[in-house]
């Protein structure tokens, strides 16, 4: 017996619709090929034609400004500028120190509001206070009004002043610091032009050398931990001023 095969040919409607499926148009006669192209072309939307999308601004190269700290100081103290980059002050504000450590507080305080000019309310001053002045007797008096006349100057800005600290075993000096951080503490309590931090406070015979008297690392580390207890820190949200970029930058 033969077995019967299926047969392999197809009609011509059948060959037709298959070819449409794989290609349209390709094995089709020439004018119902053109026909099936043009169908198709009506079903397809024209891009070029239409509004093009706008996606959604990304907030990803929105950079929030950092706060501002400047620190003044005239102390004569090293390491003050190497324990601060040892800590997280440089990443978390837009860091700048002014140092004159062979000055008084008069030159500490010298062009003071071209300094802070471009500084806002979310920024900080930080004014150390070193030894100079009181290394022998001085008008502690004409000091304080000074500061009292130039602190008026540094606008919208948050004022830390940070009193002069003791030395072990001098007890002239020390009796002009103490008179001297009295007069500046009642002056800015009466005036509340800025925030009073007394550097002494937590210090105890363990961060001063046992050779000079005069502050050990661990003492400035006592008196940074101090002045950053006391400086605003303003959320980046909070901030009204933003920079728009698309390059990863800081200011």
């Amino acid at each position: 017996m033969f077995a019967c095969l299926p047969s392999t040919k197809k009609n011509k409607k059948e060959s037709c619709l298959d070819a449409y499926d794989i290609c349209p148009g390709s094995m089709l006669p020439p004018k119902e090929a053109e026909r099936s192209v043009n169908s198709t072309n009506k079903l397809m939307p024209n891009n070029e034609n239409q509004p093009k999308k706008i996606a959604p601004e990304s907030h990803t190269n929105t950079i929030y400004r950092k706060n501002k700290l400047l620190l003044l100081s005239n102390s004569r103290k090293r390491g003050i500028l190497n324990l601060i980059e040892s800590t997280d002050i440089p990443t978390r504000f837009n860091f700048f120190h002014h140092s004159s450590p062979s000055g008084g507080i008069y030159q500490l305080l010298e062009n003071i509001e071209q300094k802070t000019c471009n500084f806002t309310t979310a920024d900080n001053v930080v004014i150390l206070i070193g030894e100079t002045d009181f290394e022998k007797s001085n008008d502690y008096l004409n000091l304080v009004s000074y500061i009292r006349n130039k602190l008026p100057k540094i606008k919208n800005t948050n004022v830390i002043l940070c009193s002069p600290t003791y030395i072990c075993g001098s007890m002239l000096f020390n009796g002009r610091v103490e008179t001297f951080n009295v007069l500046l503490w009642f002056d800015v309590s009466n005036h509340n032009n800025a925030c009073f931090v007394d550097s002494n406070c937590n210090l105890n015979f363990d961060m001063f050398s046992p050779y000079t008297g005069k502050l050990n690392k661990t003492g400035l580390k006592c008196i940074i931990n101090d002045m950053l207890n006391y400086i605003k820190i303003v959320p980046p949200e909070n901030v009204t001023s933003l920079v728009k970029s698309d390059k990863t930058f800081f200011l």
